[in-house]
């Protein structure tokens, strides 16, 4: 009897262990997102206790798009641009947090959103449902920018 070889890495593993990676490496130090948690919000932002769960769904809607994107072209340029996504996703916040350049911030989510709107038509074309995960990202993103703005407005920060 011929021993088995060992069966290789599921991709949906691989684009999971590489998302956390990227997220959990990009993360703003506590004392840093302590300053902008300290901020004052405009008062229609009273749900800000639930911006975490909010963000994991997000994250959660891009790794299955990303996963039927696999399905769907097996092509490892396609994961590529959602961990890009996801990378810029997480830059633009550690940025915002370690700068404190509130505005910029908001200004640089807002350009992560572009390159989610151009991630978004180009899988259009080559894996169509991988776009209705990314509907959350797409939704709430340029939301998340006001609402930054917002908050440099109110507190009087660059």
């Amino acid at each position: 009897m011929t021993p088995s070889l060992p069966s290789p890495v599921p991709a949906w593993l691989v684009i999971l262990v590489l998302m956390l990676t990227v997220i959990i490496t990009i993360n703003p130090s506590a004392e840093d997102f302590a300053w902008f948690r300290g901020l004052r919000r405009p008062a229609w932002k009273s749900f800000h206790l639930w911006l975490p769960v909010l963000w994991l769904l997000i994250y959660a809607g891009i790794y299955l798009g990303a996963v039927r994107a696999w399905d769907n072209t097996g092509n490892p340029l396609v994961i590529a641009c959602f961990l890009a996504l996801v990378a810029l996703a997480e830059t633009a916040t550690w940025f915002l947090c370690r700068s404190h350049r509130v505005g910029a911030g908001a200004l640089a989510l807002l350009g992560v959103w572009g390159y989610g709107v151009v991630l978004a038509l180009a899988l259009w074309r080559v894996s169509p449902g991988a776009l209705p995960p990314l509907l959350p990202f797409l939704l709430w993103t340029p939301m998340e920018s006001l609402l930054i703005w917002q908050v440099r407005r109110i507190n009087r920060l660059p």
